[in-house]
């Protein structure tokens, strides 16, 4: 009410409406964390360079959680227990390899012992070999900055997506993949 002006019989009636209306919403939210959205896949991504990919390609489908935050170093990023534990029971596990997540690798293997599909984005890309002077013949982690490897990239994921995920939408998926790749294909010609 404001200052001054006389209180009408309906002055508070938006109050009445917004808290059943309030506590709709939160019976709805509290029943999707059980319901439908708690049956989702989940994906974990380490790296955001392949979750930006992985949310693109296969967000409609899963939940994805990308662990690792934008400007964090892949080489010294570390995982709390909890993400542990949900590297441990998702869907999916997408990460770089290479040798990239070195404080995630040995949660990433415990994850797939555990049954747990994993995709090793980097050993399946043709990477090309570091030609560094400490690292000779080894494959180069950093596959990205290669438009065409990404393109493969992008591939990958949506196959794991279609094979691990449960009732996942294939032509969904593809149509996915085929807008991200067409990006990567666009910035590649550029």
């Amino acid at each position: 009410v404001l200052m001054g002006a006389p209180a009408h019989p309906r002055a508070h009636a938006p109050m009445r409406l917004l808290f059943p209306a309030a506590a709709s919403a939160a019976a709805l939210a509290l029943t999707g964390c059980t319901g439908e959205a708690g049956d989702r896949d989940h994906v974990v991504v380490t790296t955001n360079i392949l979750g930006d990919v992985t949310e693109n390609v296969l967000g409609g489908q899963a939940e994805v959680t990308v662990l690792m935050p934008p400007d964090a170093d892949p080489h010294s990023f570390e995982i709390s227990a909890q993400e542990a534990a949900l590297l441990e029971s998702a869907s999916l596990v997408v990460h770089n390899g290479l040798g990239l997540e070195e404080g995630v690798e040995h949660h990433v293997s415990a994850a797939e012992e555990a049954g747990v599909p994993t995709l090793e984005v980097g050993a399946h890309v043709d990477p090309i070999d570091y030609t560094s002077d400490e690292d000779r013949g080894e494959p180069d982690p950093h596959f990205w900055t290669d438009a065409q490897r990404m393109v493969s990239a992008v591939d990958l994921i949506a196959e794991a997506g279609a094979d691990e995920l449960d009732g996942a939408d294939t032509d969904a998926l593809q149509a996915g993949a085929e807008d991200y790749r067409s990006e990567v294909e666009e910035l590649d010609a550029w």
